[in-house]
């Protein structure tokens, strides 16, 4: 998903999207939201219902129901929404967003359905035929990411040359 969308997802619903900060040994999600722009409104409307139910039932159970989002993405052409907490109606609210999604594009959010064949994915006709230039964009938009969010420590490892061997196994000198 492209970063402002995501960012406006972050910013609408910071509870949900608590961990999306903290480092990759504590949760997926400092990778983002890794599926396309097409699912924003199925993920919108889902956090929203998420929040809404969280709000409500607070007061209720004196706020001992929370939903931390953990890992958001594609997988087998359908959305993936991975999270600790919740309940029964959230885990409701969940299956319904996944299955939604195996019925809208991806990329453009039109209305669609699944491929039988290769790399399962769930894209509108258009969508299907520019495949390949979709992907790269994609691609290239998670590179940059991931030097803005993680270039300290990708330069810190290239700089590092603390290995005692070489490619082929022996030992340095």
């Amino acid at each position: 998903m492209n970063k402002k969308l995501q960012d406006k997802l972050f910013e609408k619903y910071p509870k949900i999207f608590r961990q999306k900060d903290l480092p990759m040994q504590q949760t997926a999600m400092c990778w983002g939201i890794t599926c396309g722009d097409g699912w924003y409104t199925i993920l919108d409307t889902l956090c929203n219902q998420i929040q809404h139910h969280l709000e409500h039932n607070a007061v209720k159970n004196e706020g001992t129901i929370s939903v931390e989002a953990v890992q958001v993405k594609e997988k087998y052409g359908r959305l993936r929404f991975y999270y600790n907490g919740g309940d029964d109606f959230i885990r409701g609210l969940t299956w319904m967003a996944e299955g939604l999604s195996c019925r809208t594009c991806e990329e453009c959010g039109s209305p669609s359905s699944q491929n039988d064949e290769n790399w399962i994915s769930t894209l509108c006709e258009p969508c299907r035929k520019n495949i390949a230039e979709i992907r790269k964009k994609s691609v290239e938009e998670a590179q940059q990411r991931l030097v803005e969010n993680h270039g300290p420590a990708l330069k810190r490892l290239a700089d590092e040359d603390d290995w005692d061997v070489t490619p082929y196994g022996e030992q340095k000198q």
